[in-house]
């Protein structure tokens, strides 16, 4: 805090008195009304009291002090002023409030402490500044200070940068020069206190707040009307719906109106906005019912909650592609073995219910390897993926097809029997027989074998049908293969 005229000369003659040893200290306060000091010793708050702590150590140590401001260009100077009340009357020839006021860029009237912390004035003595912040404008149009000031002086209005930045810089110097500090004792301003309140709350404005009263906005914060692309006056000329995509208008007039009827007790919604520029946003909702003199409106608090939405559909939709991953093979797109457990399973339970058929069919690839050998893996991955695709092209809207393993296939066919498996057996073959798969420059043909086996009367089980099924694939194979084989 700024220190009183008695304080200082008291902390000058400790100064004087300690010689080289370094002092750092402050006066206690009561916030913002400066009429009197407190000090709590022994368990009570006493007036017109100091405490001096002496402090002798054997380890490293540092005084420091701390600024985040940075001088403007603009210098006055200071034409009249009351040196011991640290009073300034005039600035420039003017009343010392409006010239502060004209380098602050706001009326005299709307000055307030918050200018005071954000815009202090610094004096440039030997290339160092040195602070003079400001404590209050006067009804006289004067300035009082909480630090010296006198006639002749030269000020230079200051900005602020960043103060946390600043501070954590100034304690890596420390700590660089004498390890990590065990202990820190300090004394702050009451200015930086209101300017750190002021921009943690500015900081905090990830929340866009408005007031609705008869079905349009009374009231926005900055952040909402940057929200949605608006100035503050624009969005006092809108309603909630014009900021609605319209798909969505139905939606959050009927969650405002059951909040104002007191139908809900509270209303928290997602909903999707519509920026000036006409994109769409994410929006989460949550409002309340308040009186204002009378009046019923709706306050609103508002997010944008855009880049979480996004996340969320993108991990639904990687949700959905592991689901598909989980039991679909990858390179052709049929069910995998996986899946083959549980749904074989399924059709043979429904199967025994209804007494209908059930028929599988076993498919390999004739001499698969050469292809590979021959035309390179892509080149075998490229004929899997075809016969992947002739087999769905030959399919009912029951059938179940699966990648059984690297070239094996296989079929499930509720409710046919044997006899129309083997011809649909027989007729894929043939399609494959005729289709040349293009890679590249090569031009390749292949062929496969099937084997068929039917529920009940090659097996009652999954395993007891693959297993027929699969032999009678290995008797189309021992047959020269390109041919389809029944169990039976």
């Amino acid at each position: 805090m700024g220190l009183s005229v008695r304080a200082e000369k008291v902390s000058r003659a400790v100064q004087n008195g300690l010689g080289r040893i370094p002092v750092l200290g402050g006066s206690s306060g009561d916030g913002m009304q400066f009429t009197e000091t407190r000090v709590c010793a022994d368990g009570a708050f006493r007036t017109g009291s100091a405490v001096l702590v002496l402090i002798s150590t054997m380890l490293p140590f540092r005084t420091f002090k701390t600024d985040h401001f940075v001088p403007t260009d603009d210098r006055v100077v200071v034409t009249r002023a009351d040196a011991d009340r640290r009073v300034v009357y005039e600035i420039d020839g003017r009343p010392a409030a409006e010239a502060y006021a004209q380098l602050v860029g706001v009326p005299v009237a709307e000055l307030t402490v918050q200018h005071y912390a954000e815009c202090p004035m610094v004096v440039m003595i030997a290339g160092t500044k040195y602070l003079r912040a400001i404590r209050s404008a006067n009804a006289d149009g004067s300035l009082t200070f909480y630090c010296a000031i006198e006639e002749g002086l030269v000020l230079r209005a200051a900005r602020g940068v960043g103060l946390a930045e600043k501070l954590e810089d100034t304690f890596v110097e420390i700590e660089t020069a004498i390890g990590r500090p065990q202990l820190v004792m300090g004394c702050d301003c009451i200015l930086r206190k209101v300017e750190a309140k002021f921009r943690g709350l500015v900081g905090q404005s990830l929340v866009g707040i408005v007031l609705i009263e008869d079905g349009r906005f009374t009231y926005s914060n900055s952040r909402f009307a940057d929200m949605f692309g608006y100035s503050e006056p624009e969005i006092r000329e809108r309603g909630p719906l014009e900021l609605t995509v319209p798909n969505d208008r139905e939606f959050v007039a009927d969650n405002l109106r059951r909040r104002l009827t007191g139908a809900i007790d509270r209303t928290d919604f997602v909903f999707r906005g519509l920026r000036k520029n006409g994109e769409v946003l994410d929006a989460e909702c949550h409002s309340k019912v308040m009186q204002v003199g009378g009046r019923r409106m709706l306050i609103s608090m508002v997010l944008d909650i855009s880049t979480r939405a996004a996340a969320e559909r993108e991990i639904l939709v990687l949700q959905e592609q592991l689901r598909e991953e989980s039991t679909h093979d990858s390179l052709t797109g049929l069910y995998n073995r996986r899946f083959l457990d549980a749904s074989f399973a399924r059709e043979l339970v429904l199967a025994e219910r209804s007494g209908e058929p059930v028929s599988v069919i076993m498919c390999d690839l004739d001499h698969f390897k050469r292809v590979n050998d021959r035309y390179g893996h892509q080149a075998g991955d490229e004929v899997l993926r075809a016969f992947g695709e002739l087999m769905k092209q030959h399919a009912r809207a029951s059938d179940i097809f699966y990648r059984y393993g690297a070239e094996d296939f296989l079929m499930v066919l509720p409710g046919l029997a044997s006899e129309g498996a083997l011809e649909r057996a027989e007729q894929l073959r043939s399609a494959l027989a005729n289709l040349t798969v293009e890679h590249g420059d090569g031009r390749i043909r292949v062929t496969a074998s099937f084997g068929v086996a039917t529920f009940p009367a090659d097996g009652r089980s999954s395993d007891a049908l693959i297993a027929a099924a699969d032999g009678a694939l290995y008797t189309a194979k021992a047959a020269r293969r390109n041919q389809a084989q029944s169990g039976r």
